[in-house]
C-alpha cells in the first residue's frame, strides 16, 4: 500500500506541476525540501504521531510551509496529513523529483575516485558522461574512496562501469589464481 500512496501523491504533484508548466521550477524546490524533511526527523515524528489531532497536524503544516514553499507542496502536504499519510511526504516528493528528473532529460551519477576531482577533472567526466547517455543534464555525487587506488566507480541508474585499480588488481589476482 505505502507503494500507491506515494505513487498516487507523486504522480498527481507531478501532473498538476506540468499543467502549470512548472516542473522544473518545482523540481529544484522538491529536492531542497526532501533534504530539510530528511534532516528534521522530529517534525515527521510530530506529523505522524497517533495521539496528536489532525487539525493540529495540518496547522502545523500550513504554519511551517505556507509563504514559505510552493502552494502546490503545502497542499499536497496537507492532504497527506490530513489522509494519514503523512509518513510518506518524503517519498511522495521522492516520486515528483524522479518523474521530473525523466521528463527534463536529467540523470543521476554517483563518481566514486581514490582522491578528490578538481573542478576541471569533474567537467571532463560529466562531459564524457553527458557524450555517452541520453540526458541533457546530470546530478552528479562525488564520492572519496582511497580504496579504490586510482581509476574511477561510475554509477547512472543500474550501470556500473568500474575502473578502478583495485578491481583490476583484484581480476589480476584472481586470474593468477
Amino acid at each position: 500500500m505505502a507503494r500507491e500512496v506515494e505513487s498516487v501523491y507523486g504522480l498527481a504533484l507531478f501532473e498538476a506541476a506540468e499543467d502549470e508548466g512548472r516542473i522544473e521550477e518545482l523540481y529544484k524546490e522538491a529536492e531542497e525540501l526532501v533534504k530539510i524533511l530528511h534532516n528534521n526527523t522530529d517534525l515527521m515524528k510530530v506529523l505522524a504521531h497517533p495521539d496528536i489531532k489532525t487539525e493540529e497536524k495540518v496547522g502545523l503544516v500550513e504554519k511551517i510551509f505556507k509563504g514559505t514553499t510552493d502552494a502546490l507542496f503545502t497542499e499536497v502536504f496537507k492532504l497527506a496529513v490530513e489522509k494519514g499519510h503523512s509518513r510518506y511526504i518524503e517519498k511522495i516528493l521522492k516520486v515528483f523529483i524522479d518523474n521530473s528528473m525523466k521528463k527534463l532529460g536529467i540523470g543521476k551519477a554517483e563518481v566514486s575516485s581514490a582522491f578528490l576531482l578538481s573542478d576541471e577533472q569533474k567537467k571532463k567526466v560529466e562531459s564524457k558522461l553527458l557524450e555517452t547517455t541520453k540526458y541533457s543534464s546530470l546530478d552528479v555525487n562525488y564520492i572519496v574512496d582511497p580504496s579504490l587506488i586510482g581509476g574511477l566507480v561510475i554509477k547512472i541508474g543500474d550501470r556500473v562501469v568500474d575502473s578502478s585499480v583495485k578491481t583490476s588488481l583484484e581480476s589480476l589476482r584472481k586470474s593468477l589464481i
